[in-house]
């Protein structure tokens, strides 16, 4: 559901953990068509959710963007290319890459034979991205170019409330959504609260590990000394685009 607004807008920022949230409170500035606000929600769906819910009801939000980190599984659609090749522009997703979601869904929700696997009753199986999130990276684009991350894709998140920490778990998600870009705790169940209050919703997230790769761990460890500041400076960038 993509919800457009007229006039002032109020966009609120969710991360996960404290890394996050530190290096995106300073967003919280506002000038006279938008206001932002920062929060830390914890990890994982309800924790998420609750945190969506108590921003769009009791401050107003119009736009609720999930932001952090998240396991690379799939390829997704190129936005930018920082300088690959054709040839690295074609490999999956790797550490360092940001990924804006078109879509979210669940990969850890079964209701029965009858309803699509991920689908939770009642509710969409796929819960669709704000465009406008998505837009704002694309005319971003090359501008993006000279930092030290690697390409700027789009795609599909998937949500679940667990780690996904081994190949085997990698490979089953993937058998079920086999357009999924990206693994992560929160995107999906603030997509959902934001569906249920029709605002819109949107999520960047920055790679910080590829189950698929058999060493996500040791990627997952390295990844903390520089890449999360990149994350937060291209959250930035994108919503400045808007």
């Amino acid at each position: 559901m993509t919800i457009y607004i007229i006039g002032e807008m109020k966009i609120a920022i969710i991360a996960a953990m404290d890394k996050e949230y530190e290096l995106l409170k300073d967003l919280e500035a506002s000038n006279s068509k938008t206001k932002y606000k920062v929060v830390k929600s914890g990890v994982g769906k309800v924790n998420a959710a609750l945190c969506a819910h108590e921003l769009i009801k009791d401050w107003g939000a119009d736009l609720v963007i999930s932001t952090g980190v998240g396991g690379a599984i799939g390829n997704g659609k190129r936005i930018s290319s920082n300088g690959a090749t054709d040839e690295e522009m074609k490999q999956d997703v790797k550490v360092g890459d940001v990924v804006v979601a078109e879509r979210a869904v669940y990969h850890d929700v079964y209701c029965g034979e009858e309803i699509a696997y991920g689908q939770v009753q009642d509710m969409p199986l796929y819960y669709e991205a704000d465009k406008r999130i998505v837009e704002a990276a694309e005319r971003l684009g090359e501008a993006m170019a000279g930092f030290p991350w690697g390409v700027i894709r789009k795609g599909l998140m998937v949500t679940g409330d667990w780690f996904v920490d081994t190949v085997e778990k990698a490979e089953a998600i993937r058998s079920k959504f086999g357009d999924a870009t990206v693994i992560d705790m929160e995107s999906a169940a603030i997509a959902q609260a934001c569906y249920k209050h029709g605002k819109g919703f949107a999520s960047i997230r920055m790679v910080s590990d590829t189950p698929l790769a058999g060493n996500n761990r040791e990627q997952y460890d390295n990844f903390w000394a520089e890449a999360p500041k990149w994350l937060a400076e291209s959250v930035k960038m994108i919503i400045n685009k808007m």
